[in-house]
């Protein structure tokens, strides 16, 4: 794949740290009473963190694969959220609606405020791939969500889905109806690149662009193999860009970025 400019070293990658979405002791207890902890009882409040209780106690906590993994001497495992927990905390009101937060890996993250440029390159990629959901060819959805398995469900800023009569509004788009999903980049581009890049591509999300406000470029990645993009490119203003998906639809990059 080729090399972006800016693209992080290595040894940078792993310095990445998520803003995990902290919980107080009220709002742990309103888990408990929502039946949050269904499939694992055992866990406690620390430092706002939710954490699982030892292994050796508690199997029923883990899968195998799991126990496998854990370290000895052992240190309490973050617990890991299930869409359909996540989904709870929002019902009975412990994530709020105003909270911008995505579900990765189990954990929930604290996503970024929205600035100026990010609404404005949201919107007019918004407005250069509305005709194809005008057209009934797919189905866009702006700052919505999609659920990958139990324990992830990201919000990309667009994503170009599969026509469904419904709008999918009787199911969550999954893996196998995602034909693109784009995340619009600012202070967002380490993580972008280096976490949902390779959640996106772990599930075979066909194609995936990243609108690179700082450099004011779009990076596209397509075929993934094994939980890796292997084919990658950049786009500048002058060039067009082509949705895999529709061979037919050429985009100017200076519009999108």
């Amino acid at each position: 794949m080729a090399t972006l400019r800016g693209e992080p070293e290595a040894e940078n990658l792993e310095a990445y740290t998520p803003r995990l979405r902290l919980f107080n002791v009220y709002e742990y207890h309103a888990m408990a009473e929502a039946g949050i902890f269904s499939k694992c009882r055992h866990v406690e409040l620390i430092d706002g963190d939710v954490l699982t209780k030892s292994p050796d106690s508690h199997p029923q906590c883990f899968t195998d694969a799991e126990l496998a993994s854990l370290p000895d001497p052992w240190y309490p495992a973050r617990y890991r959220f299930a869409v359909d927990e996540y989904m709870k905390m929002a019902e009975v009101g412990i994530l709020k609606e105003s909270e911008r937060v995505e579900l990765i890996d189990g954990d929930i993250i604290e996503m970024s405020p929205i600035g100026n440029p990010h609404e404005a390159i949201t919107a007019a990629s918004n407005r250069l791939l509305a005709p194809l959901f005008i057209e009934g060819r797919a189905v866009l959805r702006v700052q919505g969500h999609v659920r990958l398995d139990e324990n992830n469900r990201p919000e990309p800023d667009l994503a170009l889905l599969k026509w469904r009569d419904d709008l999918y509004g009787s199911q969550s788009p999954m893996p196998e109806d995602i034909l693109l999903l784009i995340e619009v980049s600012d202070s967002t581009l380490a993580s972008d690149r280096n976490v949902k890049l390779a959640l996106y591509a772990r599930f075979d999300i066909p194609e995936v662009w990243i609108e690179n406000i700082p450099d004011r470029v779009v990076e596209a990645y397509a075929n993934p193999v094994e939980g890796q993009y292997t084919e990658s490119r950049i786009y500048r203003p002058g060039e067009t860009i082509t949705p895999r998906a529709f061979p037919d639809v050429s985009l100017p990059v200076s519009e999108l970025i």
